[in-house]
């Protein structure tokens, strides 16, 4: 978390510099464990206090993008826990776009940028909004399904974004019709798209 510069002793001895990233990790884990208990008051401050850290960057001030989206999905997860899904789903876009750009090399978690799209749709689905629902669980499938055919096989995280996007399609106004079809589970259907069978 810290680094220190300079020789042992007291000369020429440079101040100890923190490593934002790094606290933003501890304060994340903080943050988690308040959560894992249901203090979701108490965990967004913490995960807040990870965001700002995690935005600084390290120690050279590279940001990753994927571990300030993780962040940043969270506090969306505490704002959906005491049913504010409005906020949380500002936050999670903002996950969304954070975790779009990849981690510091540019890789792009498929699996992790599915949860927080999902998530997106699942808040607009809470509030009645089904078509904004719609839109974003499709892309929620996309993405798992991108994971998916990488070898991450997830067949439980694909059964609940197809759930979600099918309820979310069901409670649009006239469009039940475009539902028929869904009945297949999806671990067939994404294998086919993944194999060309």
């Amino acid at each position: 978390m810290v680094r220190a510069r300079g020789r042992r002793g007291g000369e020429g001895r440079r101040p100890w510099r923190v490593d934002p990233e790094s606290l933003g990790t501890s304060l994340h884990y903080v943050g988690d464990c308040y959560a894992a208990v249901g203090k979701f008051d108490e965990a967004r401050a913490w995960f807040e206090r990870a965001v700002v850290a995690k935005d600084k960057g390290d120690v050279h001030g590279r940001v990753d993008p994927a571990s300030l989206g993780t962040s940043l999905h969270y506090v969306g997860h505490c704002y959906t826990g005491v049913g504010k899904f409005d906020e949380a789903r500002a936050w999670f876009e903002r996950a969304v776009a954070a975790k779009e750009k990849g981690d510091l090399h540019g890789r792009v978690d498929s699996t992790g940028l599915g949860t927080s799209l999902d998530q997106v749709g699942d808040c607009y689905a809470r509030v009645g909004k089904f078509e904004e629902a719609r839109v974003w669980l499709e892309r929620a499938v996309a993405a798992k399904r991108r994971a998916t055919c990488m070898g991450a096989w997830i067949p439980q995280v694909l059964e609940r974004a197809s759930t979600k996007w099918a309820t979310a399609i069901r409670g649009s106004a006239g469009s039940r019709r475009r539902c028929r079809g869904l009945s297949a589970p999806w671990p067939q259907r994404t294998r086919a798209t993944c194999t060309g069978a």
